[in-house]
């Protein structure tokens, strides 16, 4: 029995690239190990601070070690031009009516 015929898609999705894959996972461990290396050192420094009487650091007094959240917004190029013919054509529905009523 074949797959097409209960409607199903027989093809596999389609993976990324190993080497874009290899490169992800190299800037993971990348990011992971400098992270790992600065909070032992903050906690190298925060055991001396505790030492000389010192109030601790926090994580997020230090800027390297607080996660940074990167957001895109946006809207694709084609939505951002649909929406904006439908805009003009609402705007033109709106408007050609009353111009329309004026000249009468």
């Amino acid at each position: 029995m074949k797959m097409e015929a209960l409607g199903e898609n027989p093809v596999a999705p389609a993976s990324p690239p190993q080497s874009t894959s290899l490169v992800a996972d190299l800037l993971k461990f990348g990011t992971a190990a400098v992270q790992l290396i600065s909070q032992q050192q903050l906690a190298k420094t925060n055991i001396q601070r505790a030492a000389q009487g010192l109030p601790p650091i926090q994580v997020g007094d230090v800027p390297g070690l607080t996660p940074t959240v990167q957001v895109q917004g946006g809207l694709d190029p084609a939505t951002r031009n649909m929406l904006m013919i439908g805009g003009l054509g609402l705007a033109a529905l709106l408007i050609v009516p009353k111009l329309l009523r004026k000249r009468r």
